[in-house]
């Protein structure tokens, strides 16, 4: 498993190199391409901040904007699945002490169980991964 973890760290890491040259001509961040996308998500899963779901918060907010004709055929219906889970939950804002609006994503995520979650992970870097291969 490590070996395996060394090889993909060092194969983004080679992607990395080549794709920031070309992301230095992006000025906002709702040009980015798919796979600069994806591996923002990923940084954010692997190394960012905070305990899983926040974690994935923030990386579902860097792939929410991925349209479905953006990505893999072999992807889409798993995809469209995963977003729906991840914002299923109603917003609770706006009642008695909430100022404002939450959004079903926040809200979502502070109910969201392990295995939907490493659900939406793990399709996330799959895809990132089958980006890096097609390239």
């Amino acid at each position: 498993m490590e070996k395996k973890v060394k090889k993909v760290t060092s194969i983004i890491q080679k992607k990395s190199d080549f794709k920031f040259s070309a992301m230095n001509k992006i000025l906002y961040k709702s040009d980015l391409s798919v796979f600069h996308r994806m591996q923002n998500a990923v940084e954010h899963l692997t190394v960012g901040k905070g305990d899983v779901r926040s974690r994935l918060k923030d990386a579902y907010l860097d792939v929410a904007p991925i349209q479905d004709k953006d990505l893999p055929e072999k992807f889409r219906k798993e995809w469209n699945a995963c977003k729906k889970s991840v914002t299923r939950f109603t917003p609770r804002g706006r009642e008695f002490s909430e100022p404002e609006d939450e959004g079903s994503l926040f809200s979502t995520m502070k109910r969201i169980k392990n295995k939907t979650a490493a659900k939406m992970a793990k399709l996330i870097f799959d895809i990132f991964c089958y980006l890096i291969h097609e390239e």
